[in-house]
C-alpha cells in the first residue's frame, strides 16, 4: 500500500516525535505524563494504556491502543499500529513500512501491524509489516516476525517460528 504524502500538520508532528519527544521524555516524571504528550500528537490511546517513557513513535497519528495496554519501544507506525486490549509490548520494535525492491528508487511499501488482545512481545524483538499477532500470542524476546502470530501460540528465534503454546484465558 502506498500512501499519500504527508500533509502539513501530520509534518509537524512528525518531527515534534521524531527530534523534540526523545529530549523532552528525560523531563517527563511519569508513563502517565508521556501517554498524554503523545495523546496531544495524535495517538489514539484506549483507557489505563499507557505509553512508556524513551518510547518513540514515527506517526503517532497512525496509531490506536486498546485499553489497559503498555507499550515501550520503536514504532515505526505510518502504515498504521493497532494494538488490543491488555497488550504488553516490551522495547520492541516495530515497522510498518518495507521497500520495494524492484522499484529503481527503491519506493516504501506501507503494510498494517495489529496486535490483538492480550499479546505479548518480549525484548528486543522486531514485528515486520504486514504481520498480525492473532489474541494471545507471545513473541520471544530476540525474535524477528515476518509471518502472523497463531492464537496463543509462543514464536520465537530468526525468523520467529512456533516454539510452544500459551495457555488460554478462562472467560467468566
Amino acid at each position: 500500500m502506498r500512501l499519500a504524502p504527508y500533509t502539513l500538520r501530520e509534518k509537524i508532528i512528525v518531527k515534534i516525535s521524531q527530534h523534540i519527544m526523545p529530549t523532552l521524555t528525560l523531563f517527563l516524571w511519569s508513563h502517565r505524563l508521556n501517554t498524554l504528550v503523545w495523546r496531544l500528537l495524535g495517538a489514539n490511546v484506549g483507557r489505563k494504556s499507557t505509553i512508556r517513557l524513551g518510547t518513540i513513535i514515527n506517526a503517532p497519528f497512525a496509531i490506536k491502543i486498546g485499553n489497559g495496554s503498555h507499550i515501550h519501544g520503536n514504532f515505526l507506525s505510518r502504515g498504521g499500529v493497532t494494538i488490543g486490549n491488555r497488550v504488553y509490548i516490551c522495547n520492541a520494535t516495530i515497522s510498518t513500512q518495507a521497500q520495494d525492491l524492484r522499484s529503481p528508487q527503491f519506493e516504501p511499501i506501507f503494510q498494517p501491524v495489529v496486535f490483538e488482545d492480550h499479546a505479548w512481545v518480549s525484548l528486543n524483538s522486531t514485528v515486520l509489516q504486514g504481520v498480525t499477532v492473532k489474541e494471545g500470542g507471545i513473541v520471544a524476546a530476540g525474535a524477528v516476525v515476518t509471518n502472523d502470530v497463531a492464537p496463543w501460540t509462543v514464536v520465537g528465534g530468526v525468523p520467529a517460528k512456533p516454539i510452544g503454546e500459551r495457555a488460554r484465558l478462562i472467560r467468566n
